[in-house]
């Protein structure tokens, strides 16, 4: 049972990392494709119009969960930054009990916890995307798991599996688990009666009908085709980009290149000080049920990408991480170590967050952009522009990113937003030619100018 001395360090530490979150950066990122498409689905849901983009494409490619939970609120994007910072406050949180169950001194998993929370779970926190939820969820699923009743287990069962229609990777949570209870615990303390995986594998099965039959009923398919097949080269591709992400996103995290020194110095101590850190774990007996859960998320994660292409990075493999993680303490009187290492981490977010922009679409300038648009009441023709879904996000009107002006159809308006590039990664305006004279001024702003291109003779 939590007591309270645990209960006043989880409060605080859940109010430290939300605070601290909504400080460093308060709008939410909106980045590339899966943030827009999230945030367009929203919109979406709540002008009626199904679940689809604003040009109309349908958006099964991501499950409709999370675009549902924004839609309940009256601004998606202010919506995804409270549900994203509550979920991150609670994945610390649920992540310091399960390290502190793990045996972990209390030093080392202070480390643990402020590293996780300034560093990996805050750096997808950011994001308008159901990753951080999903981390939460997962979390504390976990944690019912721990329990030592079967009940609460399976609760905590049911809960990973309710993130099916959420996240498409929570399809791997409960197989794995079912696995490493019935095969590898096979004669020992089990952690499920045939009554529990009953209930367990029932309410999976409705997550996964409620995926399937909603892509059905929009699509007339049961798996969008924009999710590629897999492929030995595509699943050596992704176990290359899981050995790259483990460095440079699940122990250290920078938004943008490291490639400049006052990005490489920073970066280069906090990886260091995880090493230091991962040498400083040890295994105990205990810990082998984490292991060999952890393991069995993971091997499921690679035989899904043999069926379906995913993607093979920290950020959908983490989960599985975490609990190997778990399956290790760190040795006696290396807690300063981890102290170490959460100072670095501390210190490496707030450098990439004071000098790196990661809003994307989200920017302030071009939300003004979209704004002033809106404002001039045009007709509701989707205009082509050089902008990356700027007023899709931001006005809810349909826009078609152009590279140059050819590719504007005769009779057709431009937007030509002026601002630059902001975003660190994300190219969200680039540099095309001023349009001709004898393309007709429509309207112009600040920041922008909207052109009509003649139409054809």
């Amino acid at each position: 049972m939590l007591n309270r001395r645990h209960l006043v360090h989880c409060v605080v530490l859940f109010a430290v990392v939300v605070s601290a979150a909504f400080w460093m950066q308060p709008r939410i990122s909106v980045s590339d494709s899966d943030a827009c498409a999230y945030t367009e689905g929203a919109c979406s849901i709540q002008d009626g119009h199904g679940y689809q983009d604003a040009n109309g494409n349908p958006l099964n490619h991501w499950p409709p969960g999370y675009s549902w939970l924004l839609s309940l609120f009256p601004d998606p994007l202010r919506g995804a930054l409270v549900l994203n910072y509550a979920s991150l406050g609670v994945a610390v949180v649920f992540a310091y009990r399960l390290i502190q169950n793990a045996g972990w001194y209390p030093l080392a998993s202070s480390g643990a916890a402020l590293v996780l929370g300034f560093g990996f779970l805050r750096s997808i926190a950011i994001f308008a995307k159901p990753d951080i939820f999903t981390y939460a969820l997962f979390l504390l699923g976990m944690q019912c798991l721990t329990v030592e009743n079967n009940w609460w287990r399976t609760l905590g069962a049911c809960i990973w599996s309710a993130l099916i229609p959420v996240k498409l990777i929570a399809v791997v949570f409960v197989p794995a688990l079912l696995l490493v209870d019935c095969i590898v615990l096979r004669g020992r303390r089990r952690f499920f009666r045939p009554l529990h995986c009953a209930i367990i594998l029932g309410v999976w099965s409705v997550a996964v009908a409620v995926v399937v039959g909603f892509n059905y009923h929009t699509m007339r398919v049961i798996l969008p085709a924009s999710h590629e097949p897999g492929s030995f080269r595509t699943c050596a591709y992704e176990t290359g980009q899981f050995c790259v992400t483990f460095f440079r996103s699940f122990l250290a995290n920078w938004y943008g290149s490291v490639r400049k020194i006052q990005a490489l110095a920073p970066f280069a101590l906090t990886l260091l000080s995880a090493l230091v850190c991962l040498i400083t774990l040890r295994p105990y007996p205990e810990g082998k049920r984490y292991a060999c859960l952890g393991i069995a998320m993971l091997g499921m994660t690679w035989v899904l990408e043999m069926a379906r292409h995913f993607s093979g990075g920290s950020r959908l493999t983490g989960y599985g991480l975490l609990l190997v993680l778990l399956a290790f303490r760190p040795a006696p009187g290396t807690g300063k170590y981890w102290l170490t290492y959460a100072s670095f981490t501390v210190l490496l977010t707030l450098a990439n967050v004071f000098t790196t922009n990661s809003l994307g679409v989200n920017d302030p300038r071009y939300a003004c952009v979209a704004q002033e648009v809106v404002a001039a009441h045009l007709s509701p023709e989707p205009l082509f522009t050089n902008s990356y879904h700027v007023l899709d996000v931001h006005a809810r009107r349909p826009s078609v990113a152009v590279d140059r002006l050819e590719d504007v159809p005769p009779g057709a308006g431009f937007l030509r937003i002026t601002l630059p590039s902001y975003d660190a990664i994300q190219p969200t305006v680039w540099r095309v030619e001023e349009p001709p004279a004898e393309w007709r001024v429509i309207a112009k702003w600040k920041d922008a100018i909207l052109y009509r291109k003649p139409a054809a003779s």
